[in-house]
């Protein structure tokens, strides 16, 4: 991105032209209005009613918009604030080096900015950073940046204890009720 606008100015294809037209709200306020469902995890995990409860919601934020907040996840304030900020330093990293960990053609892990499916695909303006955390056997550890030191670290701490959880969460709530969520997920 940093380069595209240093050279060409702003790509059409990075501009929507639709308004949107959701009660007449442009493009630019509605994810904005918007509230992502939370989820409690520790909810989840119980199998009371209020732990259904939460699997309802869980389903319906997956059905709905395919992407839930987690709460009360076990993970402390101090470490996602580490996580924060040495992702802030690999992205303020020059061009050259944030290329090292460039995903491939055809793959999703890696840095880079959104894959290209159509020929009049609308992009978003932004590089991405995405590389596979749980399970540890999709880990592809070369995308997973050398620098900040940190980085690897800090990343390999968070995805040991929210992936863990999230899965057995996850797996338990399937098993206590299999109908109710038949949807797949990818835990990144």
């Amino acid at each position: 991105v940093q380069e595209v606008i240093c050279d060409e100015g702003l790509p059409e294809r990075y501009l929507y032209t639709s308004t949107g037209d959701i009660e007449g709200q442009s493009l630019n306020c509605l994810v904005l209005e918007m509230d992502i469902p939370a989820i409690d995890l520790s909810l989840l995990l119980s199998s009371s009613d209020d732990g259904r409860e939460e699997l309802r919601k869980l389903h319906s934020a997956l059905s709905t918009w395919g992407v839930v907040q987690v709460m009360n996840h076990g993970i402390t304030e101090a470490l996602l604030e580490k996580i924060y900020e040495v992702t802030k330093q690999f992205f303020a990293l020059s061009t050259e080096e944030k290329q090292k960990y460039a995903r491939e053609t055809g793959s999703f892990q890696g840095y880079g900015n959104d894959m290209i499916r159509l020929d009049d695909q609308v992009l978003d303006w932004t590089d991405r950073l995405y590389h596979t955390t749980y399970p540890k056997d999709q880990r592809q550890l070369k995308f997973w940046p050398k620098f900040p030191i940190e980085f690897r670290e800090d990343s390999n701490i968070k995805s040991e204890r929210d992936g863990g959880a999230f899965h057995k969460a996850y797996h338990g709530a399937i098993l206590r009720s299999p109908s109710s969520l038949d949807l797949s997920y990818t835990w990144s």
